[in-house]
């Protein structure tokens, strides 16, 4: 996903407009959404790679919790980690 459909994507994410050619000056809006300024559209623009970090952050720490829900349950049924990926496949 580029950077001007990542940007409208997190800014609208209920959707509602059309873009040709990456051009802000080409989103047609759907009747009843609310519009990006200009501004709002460029300070997005400025913000993709924080954004882009902070979602890598947040699925590696999800993974990291799901590792450790699953080592909890082994431990408790006394299963190695490799017992339990032979069990779940």
């Amino acid at each position: 996903m580029n950077k001007v459909d990542y940007v409208l994507a997190k800014l609208r994410p209920q959707g509602g407009y059309a873009i040709w050619d990456n051009d802000f000056d080409t989103i047609r809006w759907d009747e009843g959404v609310i519009p990006l300024t200009r501004q709002e559209f460029d300070d997005g623009l400025l913000q993709v790679e924080k954004w882009q970090e902070e979602e890598a952050e947040q699925i590696q720490a999800e993974a990291e919790a799901k590792e450790t829900q699953r080592q909890a349950i082994a431990d408790r049924l006394g299963l190695t980690a490799d017992e339990l990926k032979v069990l779940l496949g």
